[in-house]
């Protein structure tokens, strides 16, 4: 069996859902191109759903291991561990269930357990938020819009929440659909600093012919991976 040459690939899609919450996805070939239905058990570290003609697998992670959630640019589902490593933060809160569960960013509050507070007694802030993008096939994190996610302050409790009770947040909300997002906590002097990492529910799609995947926010700068993430596809 081959492996996934992704030149001849058109796009990935991916969806993040709630019940089950193991990420689906497909990866939809050129017209040239033939899609190899073992590659979801052998490649992708998942189970077979079904074929669209000979161009369109479609596969979900199986979650054994914790492998719940797909990442296009090293084909395959990842566990905490793994996220942990691709996200390059020096450290998480949850982290054990890193990118566990969707979280539905239309809502104002999360409809699972994960938890956007923490305690501190030093003075915390959210320092840079970024979603994962892949458009083009290239590998980076994008800026979210300014002041979409805040970090509150009660007491020595924090809270992360989110605008989205605006017109612009809900379109903001809309559009990291299906995303993997990381917000960045510093906090004291000198600064700690760790991560807040996360999927978005919904659906995103990556395209080969675009530098820009479906939904995706602009203007933005795109930050290389080599230079925020230690991790290796290998």
């Amino acid at each position: 069996m081959n492996d996934v040459d992704e030149s001849q690939v058109e796009s990935w899609k991916v969806e993040r859902r709630f019940s089950p919450s193991y990420d689906r996805f497909s990866v939809n070939m050129k017209p040239d191109g033939i899609c190899q239905h073992e590659w979801c058990r052998d490649k992708f570290r998942a189970s077979f759903l079904g074929v669209d003609g000979f161009r369109s697998c479609r596969c979900k992670c199986n979650g054994a291991g914790g492998y719940t959630s797909f990442l296009p640019s090293i084909h395959r589902c990842i566990n905490a561990s793994e996220a942990a490593r691709f996200a390059g933060c020096q450290g998480y809160y949850s982290n054990n269930t890193l990118l566990d569960r969707p979280v539905d960013l239309t809502r104002e509050k999360p409809r699972n357990d994960q938890t956007f507070k923490f305690h501190n007694n030093k003075n915390c802030t959210l320092s840079a938020s970024h979603f994962h993008d892949y458009g083009g096939f290239q590998s980076c994190w994008q800026h979210v819009a300014d002041n979409f996610f805040v970090l509150e302050k009660n007491g020595t409790t924090f809270s992360v929440k989110w605008q989205r009770d605006t017109c612009q947040g809900l379109l903001v909300a809309h559009k990291l659909a299906g995303r993997i997002i990381r917000l960045n906590i510093n906090c004291g002097a000198p600064t700690r600093s760790r991560c807040f990492l996360f999927k978005a529910l919904g659906s995103v799609t990556y395209n080969a012919s675009s530098s820009v995947s479906t939904g995706s926010l602009l203007p933005s700068t795109c930050l290389s991976l080599s230079s925020s993430s230690s991790y290796s596809s290998s």
